[in-house]
């Protein structure tokens, strides 16, 4: 009984390092870090990512469309059979971004609002927290 204790508590450990060693979900939106100042057009911009959920119309004849995105990352432990029900997590995150496009069209600059919100949701726990920065914000 001592030997299956002790291989069970070395399996754990070995998974536990397997999902500790993950890379931290990237911090910003992927969609929105691939677009390109002065080159990606307002016609890409809808074609990836769909229509706005406003716009309007700056005072140079360009405009401005805003997005609210969500996006998640699931770390490796979460598809190991089993074991991805105990020690695998997702993070979701919450954005909003303000897209300025000049009047041709192109994009000319990228606006992100200081708080969002991060969800992170395991077997154990599910917990949301307002964040500025990567930081929980001050309550």
């Amino acid at each position: 009984m001592r030997r299956f204790l002790f291989g069970a508590a070395l399996a754990g450990a070995g998974w536990a390092s397997v999902a500790l060693a993950q890379p931290a979900p990237a911090a910003a939106d992927p969609d929105i870090a691939a677009l390109k100042v002065g080159v990606t057009t307002y016609a890409d911009v809808v074609r990836d990512l769909g229509a706005p959920g406003t716009t309007r119309t700056l005072p140079d004849g360009g405009i401005a469309a805003d997005y609210v995105r969500t996006w998640t990352t699931v770390d490796r432990a979460s598809f190991t059979p089993m074991v991805g029900a105990l020690v695998g997590h997702s993070v979701s995150r919450t954005g909003s971004y303000s897209l300025r496009f000049d009047p041709a069209g192109v994009l000319a600059r990228v606006d992100v609002a200081p708080i969002g919100v991060e969800c992170h949701d395991s077997a154990f726990h599910e917990v949301c927290v307002n964040v500025i920065g990567g930081r929980p914000a001050p309550p």
